[in-house]
């Protein structure tokens, strides 16, 4: 897991517990995997919550049946 800096921790509470209250997210003991929040200053100076699924995508099995060549 990341470490935040603590502006970027604030509004990343913030946000979690928005989305815990409209219960776009949910809270879990055991997790099996980990996306990492990524926290990026909007125009506005605002901060919007990204995730990170670098880790999740290299644990995914690839499809070992390439897509046809659109091209032909």
């Amino acid at each position: 897991m990341r470490k935040l800096g603590e502006e970027k921790r604030k509004a990343d509470q913030e946000e979690t517990k928005k989305l815990l209250a409209t219960g776009f997210i949910k809270e879990i003991q055991y997790p099996t995997w980990l996306a990492n929040v990524v926290m990026v200053k909007k125009d506005n100076g605002k901060w919007r919550m990204c995730t990170d699924y670098t880790d999740l995508n290299k644990s995914c099995l690839k499809n070992p049946y390439p897509l046809p060549n659109i091209d032909r």
